[in-house]
Formats: structure tokens, sequence, C-alpha cells
């Protein structure tokens, strides 16, 4: 039975191969934190004013002068935040190509470290396949870290502060529901003991040997049958 690997130890062989970047690393974060805000945060706001200054029953210029100002800031904070995404793709791209390419390194280095008898012992695909899922596997951390709880929880923050303080009434009863959905959905993964990635292991194990079995048995009868014909041809010349 494989035994069960922690988030921590995990993070253990990831981080110092991160902190050779981590400028470009940290600054993902920042870059995203910005663009968040910008789009999700400030650019709504832009356009509510915009909608109250319509409906509002002023003066047509003092109605005008809002709208331009609104404009002007609209524009600004939407150059902002297009550069702030941009910079948070730009540092996300550099920094995990080059971290996945030092774990590439580091999964060869600690494979080459081994005897003969630890490859003779174990299936060469297999070896291959977890040391791909090891490299693979710092990406889709970091996409989740980035993607699912940074962004979506700078967005959730920066909600529920101008709902508790535009409308408390509505933003408590989203705090309550969000609140429910994460405890449900914590339920469900605490339910699902399905291991992907032990039983990908357990398939390709499986499935790689079976066709190079095939292969081998493939050539071993082709093997035969040149054989056989061979010493027909040798059978018929000797009665010749």
């Amino acid at each position: 039975m494989n035994k069960k690997v922690s988030f921590k130890t995990i993070l253990s062989y990831f981080w110092p191969h991160v902190l050779k970047y981590k400028k470009t690393f940290f600054l993902v974060f920042f870059g995203w934190a910005g663009g968040i805000i910008g789009a999700s945060i400030i650019k709504p706001l832009i356009y509510k004013n915009i909608i109250d200054a319509i409906s509002a029953s002023g003066t047509a210029g003092d109605t005008r002068e809002i709208l331009i100002q609104m404009i002007i800031y609209l524009g600004v904070v939407t150059l902002f935040y297009l550069i702030m995404m941009r910079i948070g793709e730009y540092a996300m791209t550099f920094s995990q190509n080059n971290i996945m390419r030092e774990l590439h390194n580091y999964s060869l280095e600690k494979l080459s470290g081994h005897s003969y008898e630890f490859f003779t012992n174990n299936f060469a695909g297999g070896l291959v396949a977890k040391s791909k899922r090891f490299v693979r596997s710092f990406e889709t951390i970091d996409d989740t870290i980035v993607f699912t709880f940074w962004n979506t929880g700078i967005q959730l923050v920066g909600t529920f502060l101008i709902l508790f303080y535009i409308a408390p009434l509505i933003g408590t009863f989203f705090l309550f529901w969000c609140a429910v959905y994460i405890i449900v959905s914590l339920v469900f993964a605490k339910k699902n003991k399905i291991r992907p990635c032990a039983r990908g292991s357990r398939f390709y194990g499986n499935r790689t040997p079976g066709r190079h079995n095939r292969q081998h048995f493939q050539h071993k009868n082709i093997y035969r049958q040149e054989k056989r014909a061979r010493q027909f041809c040798l059978g018929d010349k000797k009665r010749i």
C-alpha cells in the first residue's frame, strides 16, 4: 500500500528550487493582485458612479463633468490592471519554466544516483512517468494557488468589504452562503477516497509492459516465420 505524503513534504522538495527564482515567483502574486483589484473591485465602482451620475437629477453641466471624470478614471484603471496582469503572466511563465527545468535536472540527478539493481527491479517507464508527474505537479500546485486561492481570495475580500460598506444585509447573506458552500465542498472532498496519481501509475505500469511484451512476441513470431522460411529454402537446396 502506498504511503500518503503530506503537502508539507512535497513543498520541502519544491521550495529550494523556488528560492532560486524568488523575485519573479513572488512578482506573480503582486501582478495578479493589482490586476484583480483593478478589474474586479475598482472598475465596477467606477461603473456604479457613472450610473449614479446619469440617474441623478442634476444639471447637464455637472453630469457631463462627472461623466468625463469617471471615463478618465476608467481608462486609467483599465490600463493599470492590464499592465499588472501582463506582469503577472510574464512572471508566472518565466518562473514556472525555469523552476520546472530545475526540477527536471533534480529528478535526473536523483535517478542517476541509484544503483543498477534499482533499475532492474523497477520498470523504467514507471520511473519516467513518476518523474514527469513530480515536475508537472509543481505547475498544477502553482496554478491552483494563484488562480484558485490567491485571485479568488482577493476578489472575495474586496467584494465583501464593498458589500458590507454599501449593503451590510446583502454582505452578511453572501458571507453565510460562502461559508455553507465551503463546508459542503470540504465534506464531499473528504469522502472522495480515489487517488488519481496512484491509479494512473498502476494503469501506465500495467499497460506499458503489456505493450512491450506484445512487441516482443510480435518480433519473436516474425523471427520464427523467417527461420522456418529459411529452413524450407535450405531444405529445397539440399533436395536439389
